[in-house]
């Protein structure tokens, strides 16, 4: 009948109105999704080549500008899109920017951008323990935890996370012993070591300078161009 025939046309347009809405939803999701990588490409710069050439002129007010745009990006990022490279990236804004807040003094921003670090990063080892970047980088933010303790609590509640750091990165250079793993290790080293010393004297120190110096002097013997950190630490021990 007519009404059964005008019934069904009106049911089948209702279904291709549908099907052309969600042919737009798509679209318009493919190109949010186009846009968002191109945003987390630019991001990804600043927290990586931008910040490192701030950083290697001492910049420190514009890398604590600069990441705090990021960390900002990173807060209305949707928790649900967030893959393991941008929460990767969000930890590496939070601790350029507890570098930052150290080298300006201020010991309550860096002990907070390094406590959210922190989070991210043991969420993402605790998902990814085989991804031994992930595990240095946590190692390396117990450590920026131990700093801005320093200044706010001072040596005892620092040397507790210098401690976390040394133990997490001596595991992961006796099973990794690359140049990365040693650089860090010798680092928090002498972190510890120089919190022993304001604590027990220079007796306690002493083992734990005397095993970075071992490690960036082995490490050097494999690559005579090491130079930077490497250099800071063993001429600390001069």
């Amino acid at each position: 009948s007519f009404l059964a025939m005008a019934g069904l046309a009106w049911a089948l347009k209702r279904e291709a109105d549908a099907a052309e809405a969600e042919d737009v939803a798509i679209e318009q999701k493919e190109k949010a999704q186009e846009a968002r990588g191109a945003a987390d490409e630019i991001v990804t710069a600043m927290t990586t080549d931008v910040r490192w050439e701030l950083e290697k002129f001492g910049r420190s007010h514009q890398v604590a500008d600069l990441m705090k745009t990021a960390r900002e990006y990173f807060r209305t990022y949707p928790p649900e899109e967030k893959s393991r490279e941008v929460r990767r990236g969000e930890a590496s804004a939070q601790s350029a920017s507890t570098r930052s807040s150290l080298e300006l003094g201020d010991g309550k921003e860096a002990l907070s951008t390094a406590i959210k670090g922190t989070e991210i990063m043991e969420q993402l080892v605790f998902e990814f323990p085989q991804v031994s970047e992930y595990r240095r980088a946590l190692a390396i933010s117990y450590r920026e935890i131990g700093q801005a303790k320093q200044l706010l609590e001072g040596t005892r509640a620092a040397a507790v996370f210098y401690k976390r750091s040394v133990d997490r990165l001596a595991d992961l250079f006796g099973r990794e012993p690359d140049s990365e793993n040693a650089r860090h290790l010798a680092m928090s080293l002498q972190s510890l070591g120089e919190s022993e010393r304001l604590l027990n004297g220079a007796g306690a120190a002493l083992p734990h300078y005397e095993e970075a110096q071992r490690i960036i002097l082995a490490e050097r013997g494999r690559n005579s161009t090491l130079i930077g950190d490497y250099d800071l630490a063993v001429s600390h021990q001069q």
